[in-house]
């Protein structure tokens, strides 16, 4: 998966648990015993990482081309390793995940690795935009919180598409976030953002 490239990042990895997508952080206390569960799923994550890394321009490129000029906003980078972990311990115990098998796959189950941003003007753009998406690719999941059913929590509404993309192997495909927001619903996710973030 082009995670590791040379025999210096396995040593650093497995001796300081340090590597490029670590950033300045240290991830020691995951990769230090190889019979551990978080071991395992610290690897799975790297590998997670790694493919949706090669996929990432692609995907990009593709989600932009469904856009007009200031529409399209590209995540910076993919998610990084801290907030999949979390997110993977969060699902083991949601779907209450038993055995160690199942316990060290569950950072798969982290679905918006690869994930993108739509701000729209109008929810004809918005129903156009989504047409156009899946008419490209094959669709997993959609959510819509413009319905009127829908919650809003602290008034924030979104739709979000879960697209399969090519990713890893030949045949192989991950599951992506496509989020697209009404441009009035942007300044209410750009403060319930803060806030989630003192919450988190």
């Amino acid at each position: 998966a082009g995670i590791i490239r040379s025999e210096g990042e396995i040593s650093d990895l497995l001796q300081q648990g340090r590597h490029r997508v670590f950033g300045n952080a240290s991830q020691k206390g995951v990769f230090a015993k190889h019979d551990t569960l978080q071991f395992w799923m610290g690897m799975v994550t790297l590998y997670m990482i790694g493919i949706h890394e090669q996929a990432a321009a692609a995907f990009d490129a593709q989600m932009r081309s469904f856009a007009e000029e200031g529409e399209f906003q590209a995540a910076p980078g993919v998610k990084g390793f801290d907030r999949i972990m979390t997110k993977a311990f969060e699902y083991m115990e949601e779907f209450d995940l038993q055995g160690f098998e199942a316990q060290v796959l569950s950072p798969l189950y982290v679905v918006d690795v690869l994930r993108c941003t739509f701000e729209l003007k109008s929810a004809q753009r918005m129903l156009e935009v989504r047409r156009r998406i899946r008419a490209a690719l094959p669709v997993a999941r959609e959510k819509n919180g413009y319905n009127r059913k829908a919650k809003a929590p602290r008034g924030h509404r979104d739709m979000k598409i879960n697209a399969l993309f090519p990713c890893g192997p030949p045949g192989a495909h991950a599951i992506t976030e496509v989020q697209m927001l009404l441009e009035d619903n942007v300044k209410i996710k750009s403060k319930g953002h803060h806030l989630y973030e003192v919450i988190r």
